[in-house]
């Protein structure tokens, strides 16, 4: 027997269990279970085969991000998800104030190095973009799989909590892209030239806080408005692209326009 159709049988199981647990008759009944498309997806369409001999039906939608799934669960559009681990799972639930719980155990993705060109790490030249998930969990087991690899080097104990702020040191100068878009992964010109043109506005916003001078020599807490909108612009998010170029714009006029009074 197959992974995905052992995996699939303990699904189903799961899913029985749901149909029992929450309303006590599972015959004639339809379960809608939202899913990324691979594996996931894949492994359900093994499920749909084992449920429809027990009288249930399973509707399998299919979502290309890990936020709708639980977000229409949250709101009841869909009965289930499946696509992510319990550790994920919980964040998600601290982070966004829902109420998801799990009623089994699936399996665990595993973490892997997939170069687009070099065949082994030693390849990987000065200056490399390595794209890494954004997501605070998945992040971090990425980050720990880039220390195992001997590419980055993280402060001791932080193990899953790993973020950005964690790398102690880079062995080799690699780039690394949090934001999927940057990888043009899923994603459009008109994006990229988005997150660009706020992360260089950002850049500009926490040099000119670091330089203290723009025009004259900047008030310390115009200072620290335009530091704190730049690192908001370089930070993923409509909201934080938002408000950061609101604090650098504000200090930028407010500089250019005070100058030339005191001029």
């Amino acid at each position: 027997m197959n992974i995905k159709k052992l995996t699939a049988l303990a699904l189903s199981g799961a899913l029985s269990l749901t149909l029992l647990s929450g309303c006590g008759k599972k015959e004639g009944t339809t379960l809608k279970v939202g899913a990324t498309p691979a594996p996931h997806a894949e492994i359900l369409t093994v499920v749909k085969d084992i449920l429809a001999k027990e009288d249930i039906t399973l509707e399998i939608v299919e979502f290309t991000d890990y936020r709708t799934p639980n977000d229409s669960t949250e709101d009841g559009s869909i009965d289930a998800n499946y696509f992510q681990h319990i550790t994920y799972m919980n964040n998600y639930n601290e982070e966004n104030g829902t109420h998801l719980v799990s009623v089994g155990a699936i399996h665990y993705e595993p973490f892997g190095l997939y170069p687009s060109k070099a065949a082994t790490l030693a390849e990987l030249s000065d200056g490399a973009l390595i794209g890494v998930p954004n997501d605070t969990t998945n992040e971090a087991r990425a980050l720990l799989l880039l220390e195992q690899a001997g590419l980055i080097t993280l402060k001791d104990g932080v193990g899953i909590n790993a973020t950005k702020l964690a790398i102690a040191a880079f062995i080799v100068p690699y780039i690394f892209a949090f934001n999927p878009d940057m990888l043009l992964v899923d994603t459009n010109a008109i994006q990229v030239l988005q997150i660009s043109a706020t992360s260089l506005i950002g850049l500009f916003g926490v040099a000119a806080a670091l330089n203290g001078h723009l025009f004259r020599p900047i008030a310390p807490l115009v200072r620290a408005a335009m530091a704190l909108g730049g690192l908001a612009m370089m930070f993923p998010g409509h909201a934080s692209d938002i408000a950061g170029l609101v604090l650098v714009l504000g200090a930028v006029f407010y500089q250019r326009f005070t100058a030339g009074r005191a001029a």
